[in-house]
This record gives structure tokens, C-alpha cells and sequence, in this order.
């Protein structure tokens, strides 16, 4: 019985750290999602004069419709700005609300120029986001799950 109670700790351990991993993989998901809008608003905006809720309502992105960022927009009736704000802190993505949040200060109030580098911005500080996140994720990833385990079984071993 103790055995199988020893198991049931190690497995548990491993799953909460396969949970752990998870979670920092839906992370870089959500910011992934969030630099593909920010590239199809580039194009565009560099392409047409196309509104910028008619844009960010032709990107379809399932992460971002999970994590509610689209009815931030409200249907057009919040300004843009107010809009991107809203949307950001639906992502829960604290370590690039600061990026992301630059962009919405004068999301929708700038001329063309002003608008594409700011996005261009924006893309650029969530590239590097990304690249460290991806990076940090792929190093720390498998030792979740290791560590869980671990800690399940010296719970085993205090209990035994």
C-alpha cells in the first residue's frame, strides 16, 4: 500500500509539473498570437486606408478568442485606443503588457507613418519577447516535470 501511495505522490508531482510547463506554453502561445495580429496589421496598414477594428476583426486567432481579447473591441463602440488597452490585460501576459500597452496610447489617433512605426515597434519589442520565452521555455520545459516527480517522491519518502 505504501508503494502505491509512494506512485500516486510521484505521478502527481510530475503532473503538476507537466501543468507548470503548460501554462508557460500557453504563455508564448497567446504572445505569438498576439505578434501575428500585430503583422497582419502592418500589412494592412501599409496595403490599404483599411479601419483598424475591420483589421483586427479579420485576424482570426483562436488563443486570442480563448483568452477573450476580441470582445475587448465591444463591436467598434470603444475607441480603438481604449479598445487595445481593454484587450491587453485579457492576455494576461504581464512581462509584455509594457510593449503592448505602448502601442495603445495613441492606437487609432496617429497618421498612417506614426501608426506603422508604432506597430513596427511593438512588433519588434514582442520578437524579443518571444525569442527569450521560446528560449527560457525549450531549457526549462522538461525539468517541470522532473522537478514535479522529484517532490512527489521525496513526499514519498517523508511519508514512508
Amino acid at each position: 500500500m505504501k508503494l502505491f501511495g509512494a506512485f500516486l505522490l510521484v505521478t502527481a508531482g510530475f503532473a503538476a509539473g507537466s501543468l507548470a510547463a503548460k501554462a508557460k506554453k500557453d504563455t508564448l502561445d497567446r504572445m505569438e498570437a498576439v505578434a501575428g495580429l500585430i503583422s497582419h496589421l502592418l500589412r494592412r496598414i501599409e496595403s490599404s486606408n483599411t479601419l483598424l477594428f475591420d483589421a483586427i476583426n479579420e485576424y482570426k486567432s483562436d488563443m486570442l478568442k480563448k483568452c477573450g481579447f476580441y470582445t475587448a473591441f465591444d463591436g467598434g463602440r470603444t475607441s480603438v485606443n481604449r479598445a487595445w488597452q481593454n484587450a491587453v490585460y485579457t492576455l494576461s501576459l504581464p512581462e509584455a503588457n509594457a510593449v503592448l500597452l505602448s502601442l495603445g496610447d495613441g492606437f487609432g489617433l496617429m497618421c498612417r507613418e506614426k501608426q506603422l512605426e508604432a506597430l513596427k515597434r511593438t512588433q519588434s519589442g514582442l520578437e524579443t519577447l518571444i525569442s527569450a520565452a521560446a528560449e527560457k521555455l525549450a531549457k526549462s520545459s522538461r525539468c517541470y516535470g522532473l522537478l514535479g516527480a522529484l517532490a512527489g517522491l521525496l513526499a514519498a519518502i517523508l511519508i514512508a
